[in-house]
């Protein structure tokens, strides 16, 4: 696009189908979209920009589930081992990585920008560049971004090939194998979207009955531009894992509507087939949300070796856990 209008640069590739800009209409099946992660609340975005590495901990540690502490985003290296934040609920997640503008945060001195919690749509955003020419395949290639294997959630790693699981034996993000891991295939592209910890995202169902509904509350009382919302098959708490699977199941046909597709960019339904099993590109594993676990993590974990990638999403409660981190993004 021109800067940012709506206008092509080379209007020949569009091969007369339509661009479309109303993210909330639905466009037919082949037009041409204007990334939603470059319309902020109405504001036509250049490009955003996006935490490198997983978050981490102001002081070293896994962080916990304390809304004053300041979120850092750095790699692990020889001298300095950095671990994700972790063990601390989406909604602290959420305050936190809108604290980064605040007194002490990285961002203080910053007063241009706008850090908020990295929402479905900014991640389709960094997985569709990295598979194009910009990013993993660059250069011809067909490369995926290789899983970061380390057990001990150590950011910025990569193992000894694109599948390895759970291991100590990693590279940091610029040495050996460790720009494999990048989303670019070298030390400039963005880390930990593939295994290291899952990361939870701004984007949860549409249940206004949800009865524990704390993690939610907070996404949902703040401005619209820093979630993704999406629509609920049902608000029926399933009795079994395998109810909560079809549950899902359910929700992600709410994706499309006959040749319309609802939401876009967040490479959900654009990229897997089903909203259960190893069903997304990759052949990274999709576990739809339900009404009983509501938000979304992307990425997988470094102990899943054949579900965890680029494309990988899968249902997430919201409360805190020791392998859930998460990614700030500004504007």
């Amino acid at each position: 696009m021109e800067g940012t209008s709506n206008k092509p640069i080379n209007s020949n590739i569009l091969k007369g189908a339509s661009i479309i800009t109303n993210t909330t209409g639905g466009g037919e099946i082949g037009d041409w979209v204007v990334h939603p992660a470059f319309n902020f609340g109405g504001i036509q975005l250049r490009g955003i920009w996006v935490a490198k590495f997983e978050a981490s901990f102001e002081a070293g540690g896994t962080g916990g589930n304390n809304p004053a502490l300041q979120v850092n985003v750095l790699p692990s290296l020889e001298t300095n081992s950095v671990v994700s934040w972790r063990n601390i609920q989406a909604k602290n997640m959420y305050t936190v990585c809108k604290n980064m503008v605040n007194t002490g945060g990285a961002l203080e001195e910053l007063t241009d920008c706008d850090p908020h919690m990295m929402k479905n749509v900014e991640w389709g955003a960094v997985a569709y560049l990295t598979q194009s020419i910009y990013g993993q395949m660059r250069e011809g290639g067909n490369n995926q971004v290789w899983v970061n294997p380390t057990g001990s959630y150590k950011t910025g790693q990569a193992g000894s090939g694109p599948n390895v699981e759970k291991t100590v034996d990693t590279n940091n993000y610029n040495t050996g194998n460790g720009p494999k891991a990048s989303t670019t295939g070298n030390v400039y592209g963005i880390y930990d979207m593939s295994g290291g910890a899952f990361e939870c995202v701004a984007a949860y169902l549409n249940n206004t009955e949800m009865q524990n509904s704390e993690n939610i509350d907070t996404l949902r009382v703040g401005d619209s531009k820093y979630v993704d919302v999406y629509e609920i098959d049902s608000v029926i708490d399933p009795d079994s894992e395998k109810e909560e699977w079809e549950k899902g199941r359910a929700n992600y046909s709410k994706l499309v509507n006959g040749n319309k597709i609802l939401k876009w960019g967040d490479a959900l339904y654009e990229t897997s087939h089903s909203g259960y099993g190893k069903a997304a590109w990759q052949g990274d594993a999709t576990y739809y949300s339900c009404s009983s676990r509501m938000l979304f993590q992307r990425g997988g974990y470094f102990d899943d070796k054949e579900g965890a990638g680029l494309f990988y999403y899968c249902y997430n409660s919201g409360n805190a856990h020791g392998n859930t981190s998460f990614r700030p993004v500004s504007i």
